[in-house]
């Protein structure tokens, strides 16, 4: 029987090789662990909806138009209209709740059916108050838009 004092020069390459490719194993596992993974769908449209709302009540109203689906095609009055009563309903959160403090989306279900992503928000208003609503957001190309 060999002497275990007396390793020769192949086995130590051996179990140094071995080593390395241990540790290099556990160095992929580890990097492959902390990788961003690329958000879901009811993700982007939860991001999307919560974006187009806070835009609302931050007064941009704009933006908020713009936010919906096929906002490039309405004719000039109509747009005007719905500036309109968007900035209204913007103007009467911050009459009767006394603002917005922040919106949080809670959740989003696809529905296939319908083939758009109910989404939906928390809104709390600045006097305390919450309420949760249901925004349908639709897929155009790679960004989610208000339905």
């Amino acid at each position: 029987m060999r002497n275990l004092n007396k390793v020769g020069l192949k086995e130590l390459i051996e179990i140094k090789t071995i080593v390395i490719a241990i540790v290099l194993v556990l160095v992929l596992f580890a990097a492959c662990g902390e990788a961003e993974r690329e958000p879901t769908a009811q993700e982007l449209a939860l991001k999307a909806a919560e974006e187009s709302y806070e835009a609302l009540y931050s007064g941009h109203v704009e933006t908020f138009l713009n936010t919906r689906a096929g906002a490039d095609s309405f004719d000039a009055d109509y747009r005007q209209m719905l500036l309109a009563a968007y900035t209204s309903h913007a103007l009467q959160v911050n009459t009767v709740h006394h603002g917005m403090d922040s919106i949080r989306g809670t959740r989003a279900v696809m529905d296939s059916t319908l083939n758009l992503m109910q989404t939906f928000l928390t809104l709390y208003f600045a006097d305390g108050t919450t309420e949760e609503i249901v925004v349908p957001m639709v897929k155009q190309g790679d960004s989610w838009m208000l339905k």
